[in-house]
């Protein structure tokens, strides 16, 4: 995800776009309640960190940028069948 905002950032610089929009994760640039901080992250902590630290990458990115930008935090996302859970 990072270097896939890296790439965007630095088109919207050429082309002159003024906006991003990404998605992120509760967790990532230290956003989430405590219980999203102290208790789903650490039960998934092992299949979460590379994907939170990339995600803190992006973020960090974003905010250095000079871009107008936003971050949605979607709490579920499905590529399948819509159902009552995502």
């Amino acid at each position: 995800m990072s270097y896939s905002v890296r790439v965007v950032l630095s088109v919207i610089a050429t082309c002159g776009a003024r906006r991003i929009v990404c998605m992120s994760n509760i967790g990532a640039g230290g956003s989430g309640g405590w219980f999203a901080r102290r208790v789903i992250i650490l039960l998934f902590l092992r299949r979460l960190r590379p994907i939170l630290e990339d995600k803190d990458r992006m973020e960090a990115m974003l905010r250095g940028s000079g871009a107008e930008w936003s971050l949605c935090g979607c709490p579920a996302s499905s590529t399948g069948r819509l159902s009552r859970f995502a």
